[in-house]
């Protein structure tokens, strides 16, 4: 007898950053499942009809409707975006290697000059980063 699937996985091609994302997975608000670098895909048995499912990790959840057929398999892909946090470290890296630079080549501090590299640090807003992840649905 065929049954109808969802399968939520986490993509591959996100990168470094996303081997420390933990994502849990409620099913119709019953099953619950986590996702990791480890275990990063689930099965669920479901229904025909609507299903819902809710994916959250510690900063953004997304709740989806999927409309189901008989035998019908649906891939819910996840995808990590940049997060605050990453975003805000690359940022500082790059203005503390400005920073290096300027020394080495300069060979003394001048003022006005160690500050250049830390003005992109005023336009990183924790707002410009809102969904730590977004996830895609393919049938």
């Amino acid at each position: 007898m065929a049954e109808s699937k969802i399968i939520v996985r986490m993509s591959k091609s996100t990168g470094i950053y996303n081997k420390s994302n933990k994502y849990e997975i409620l099913f119709n608000n019953k099953s619950k499942a986590e996702l990791d670098c480890v275990n990063n895909r689930q099965i669920f048995i479901a229904e025909s009809g609507k299903n819902i499912i809710q994916i959250k990790n510690e900063n953004t959840t997304i709740v989806k409707e999927i409309n189901i057929k008989y035998a019908q398999d649906i891939t819910i892909t996840i995808n990590a975006s940049v997060t605050y946090k990453l975003g805000l470290g690359i940022i500082i890296g790059i203005a503390i290697t400005g920073l290096i630079v300027q020394l080495i080549i300069a060979k003394k501090v001048i003022l006005p000059l160690i500050f250049i590299p830390f003005i992109s640090l005023l336009f990183v807003k924790k707002e410009n980063f809102p969904n730590s992840f977004e996830i895609t649905s393919s049938k």
